[in-house]
């Protein structure tokens, strides 16, 4: 039997819906949540983040082939937020773990732990159909709803090929009324 397929999903945060989950995360998740939704990287990648894989001096994260989904090199700047959420990390650091994101006891959260965070957050929030991996959604989204083209977020995001990406082509209605408005030139 042939299952059909799913659409796939692709959902963001207004800027209301982010700050009422952000407000009622419990403090320990908040750094993983803003790192995540200012640099598109999976769960899993933030919640296993070494401080190897942080350039501090050329602020950016070098993620290594064996930690990607798609087993590729992935390097992605960090912007004021996600630069924010690395050197607090860092000056509250108080054990030599090798993670950025650490319990009192060295050791990574765990992505389970994490996702019942985020996830208890957003049904507080009354918006229990939002999931961590929208954070991934919502970076990619926000990129190319401000323009950025879609080579350049599918850099960013780490994906192997652009029609993983194309999926949130439709999102810049900027860039659409500017395509048609081509045709006034013409005329």
């Amino acid at each position: 039997i042939k299952r059909e397929k799913e659409p796939k999903r692709v959902k963001y945060f207004s800027e209301e819906e982010f700050s009422k989950i952000n407000n009622l995360l419990t403090e320990w998740v908040r750094p993983l949540v803003l790192l995540a939704k200012n640099t598109g990287l999976r769960k899993s990648n933030v919640v296993n983040l070494k401080w190897s894989e942080v350039n501090l001096n050329d602020r950016i994260i070098i993620l290594g082939a064996e930690v990607m989904k798609n087993a590729q090199c992935l390097g992605v700047p960090l912007n004021s937020p996600a630069w924010d959420v690395i050197k607090g990390q860092k000056r509250n650091q108080k054990l030599h773990s090798p993670y950025v994101f650490c319990k009192a006891n060295g050791e990574p959260y765990t992505g389970w732990g994490v996702y019942q965070a985020f996830k208890k957050a957003c049904i507080k929030a009354k918006l229990p159909d939002f999931r961590f991996h929208d954070l991934r959604h919502d970076f990619c989204s926000k990129l190319v709803q401000a323009g950025v083209d879609l080579y350049t977020v599918k850099e960013l995001a780490g994906h192997k090929d652009i029609t993983t990406t194309q999926r949130y082509a439709h999102l810049s209605k900027a860039k659409l009324k500017d395509a048609v408005a081509v045709l006034e030139k013409l005329s």
